[in-house]
């Protein structure tokens, strides 16, 4: 099979040599795992790779960022039409899903069923169909269950699934896999990519090696007039699909002690997992209970064997919320639920419920999310203090600029001021060169006097505290025009906003550098700056009609000098506001700064002042 399957009129019809194409897919602590398995894989693997996270459809990713520093590989945003080519990894944008169509791929809608979104399956599915035996499903960390359907069709395919072992943070995802039975290496992430490794040298090889160990689970089949299905594990650890037609007693002890063997496996393997599992029959009770679950809820085997949940007597497994979830076992939702172990230490866990196929099981699944929930929570308050020392910071900065810029105005403003005034007294009396030095003197003095004022107006502009912002914007379209021939439009409602000395001077630093980036990157000489009241906030626009850029590409981020407004955007943020930016290519760019006017007052500073 080649990498092209079937002509399009608008698919590109040339044939390249064929090569597996991996599909990776994986969701809560699944980035580690995929820095880990790109960076193994070498500079050319001889293989494509497609990545695909569950991303916050509400929140730009910088996931392909992140991944290229992990890898020699190119790594570049799935795209609609775009040809897979080896050697180079498409990554999975946020809002979206992605099918593959003759080895190209095809950016689709995001479908989220119940509130359920399998990004993973749906490319999976369709890999399998489009690539056949040179699909290759990689399931990562991750809650859920995405990714079980889509080994199940690669394999039906002739593909080859793997997934990771008990290193995941999160095990829900590849444990689902897993279970299947459809999954051919469990391995931490360096080993899953020599495996990898070898599907790209020589997939062929790895197939015939593959089929060869399945063909031991399928012994049963050995003697003539047998029939027989390739034994599989259940997810609840028992082994099904063994069909014998005829008797032959030395088959079925074969097929018995490989069914021993790898029930004792499935059942390890289940054991080791760190999330708690339980399967439940359809009468709510307990068929076989992991250590993991034992260990967090304080039980033993014999305490829960073929039992209730509600009649464990743990409170925490006898909720209606838990019930409920039971009942829909859909794999949809989650519950969060909390418990104090015999040390009383508080524990965390999510879980999720849903029906085994082909069987009148439910599995429940434990996933313990305290560490991460604890480290989430220390880098949200570690974020927080950033914020806040950067919002001092800036606070003291512009208390220090006022400081010098008084300085300078009382001290050296006053001296070249009279220096000025007495050498201009005492020239009507001079002729000749002594004219002539005393009046290039004061020309001296007069530029010195405007470097002066200029030098005040940078450091801190008296007319934003005297006056207030709409007066210090006009001021600072006036400084534009007269210093780089930009013309800056300023158009203010006059509305009463009172504000801190603080803030005025944080909201106008930030309007000045949104000015500078029009000035450095749209290649226009107009721009529109407005001040409005919107109830209880202010509302500061600036826009132009320039060349605009993609607010969605790396490349156009920084670009536009985003980088240097993280520092604006966590002062803004600071005091309640936001920084949002709107632009498109050929469109224009427009930044929309709002503020609430009631929160704004410092304390340290007394009560706001009207601008």
């Amino acid at each position: 099979m080649t990498a092209v399957l079937e002509r399009s009129d608008d698919i590109d019809t040339a044939v390249p040599d064929p090569f597996p194409i991996v599909a990776v897919g994986a969701s809560a602590g699944g980035l580690a795992p995929t820095v880990a398995l790109l960076h193994e894989l070498g500079p050319r693997p001889e293989l494509a790779l497609v990545v695909l996270h569950h991303l916050d459809p509400t929140h730009e990713s910088g996931l392909v960022e992140i991944l290229s520093r992990a890898t020699s590989l190119s790594v570049v945003a799935a795209t609609d039409g775009a040809r897979v080519e080896p050697n180079r990894v498409y990554v999975l944008p946020p809002n979206a899903g992605l099918r593959i169509q003759a080895g190209v791929l095809r950016l689709v809608d995001r479908i989220d069923t119940g509130g359920l979104h399998l990004p993973i399956d749906q490319f999976f599915e369709s890999l399998a169909i489009d690539q056949e035996s040179l699909a290759v499903g990689v399931v990562l960390s991750g809650t859920g269950f995405d990714g079980a359907h889509g080994v199940k069709a690669i394999k039906a395919g002739g593909g080859i699934a793997l997934a990771q072992d008990s290193t995941a943070q999160q095990t829900s995802m590849p444990e689902s896999a897993i279970a299947t039975g459809c999954v051919d290496f469990v391995l931490p992430p360096a080993g899953l990519a020599r495996e990898l490794v070898r599907v790209g040298i020589d997939a062929p090889s790895v197939l015939e090696t593959l089929r060869s160990r399945e063909s031991l689970l399928e012994d049963a089949a050995s003697r003539s007039h047998q029939r027989s299905v390739r034994p599989y594990v259940t997810p609840d650890g028992r082994i099904d699909g063994a069909v014998v037609s005829a008797r032959d007693l030395d088959a079925e002890k074969r097929s018995a002690e490989h069914l021993t063997r790898a029930k004792k496996y499935a059942e390890g393997i289940i054991g080791t997992v760190r999330d708690g599992l339980v399967a439940l029959d359809r009468d709510g009770r307990v068929q076989t209970a992991n250590k993991a679950f034992l260990h967090a809820f304080d039980l033993t085997p014999s305490e829960v064997d073929a039992r209730r949940l509600d009649e464990l007597g743990r409170a925490e497994l006898a909720t209606p919320a838990l019930e409920k979830l039971l009942d829909a076992a859909d794999g949809a939702d989650e519950l969060r639920l909390e418990r104090n172990d015999a040390l009383g230490r508080a524990r965390a866990f999510v879980v999720s419920a849903r029906r085994i196929e082909d069987t009148e099981l439910v599995l429940l699944a434990f996933a313990e999310v305290t560490e991460s929930e604890r480290a989430a929570k220390e880098i949200r308050a570690y974020q927080d203090d950033l914020q806040r020392m950067s919002f001092e910071a800036a606070v003291a900065e512009e208390r220090e600029r006022r400081r010098l810029a008084a300085e300078v105005h009382d001290r050296i403003g006053q001296s070249l001021a009279v220096a000025q005034i007495k050498l201009t007294a005492v020239r009507g009396e001079l002729v000749g060169e002594a004219r002539v030095a005393v009046d290039a003197a004061v020309a001296l003095l007069e530029q010195a006097i405007a470097d002066k004022r200029a030098l005040i107006f940078d450091l801190s502009p008296p007319i934003l505290y005297d006056l207030g912002l709409g007066d210090a914007l006009a001021w600072l379209a006036e400084d534009c025009e007269r210093r780089y021939g930009i013309t800056l439009e300023v158009f203010d409602d006059g509305s009463n906003t009172p504000m801190s000395d603080s803030v005025k001077a944080i909201v106008f630093r930030t309007v000045r550098e949104l000015v500078m980036n029009v000035l450095k990157h749209a290649g226009v000489t107009t721009a529109i700056v407005s001040l409005r009241r919107i109830d209880d906030e202010l509302e500061v626009v600036v826009e132009d009609r320039g060349v605009g850029f993609d607010v969605d590409a790396p490349a156009g981020r920084a670009q536009r000098g985003a980088f240097g407004l993280l520092s604006a955007r966590g002062q803004i943020a600071r005091i309640g506001g936001a920084l949002t930016i709107e632009a498109a290519p050929g469109e224009g760019t427009r930044a929309r700064l709002r503020v609430p006017l009631r929160r704004m007052d410092d304390p340290s500073r007394g009560p706001a002042r009207t601008a």
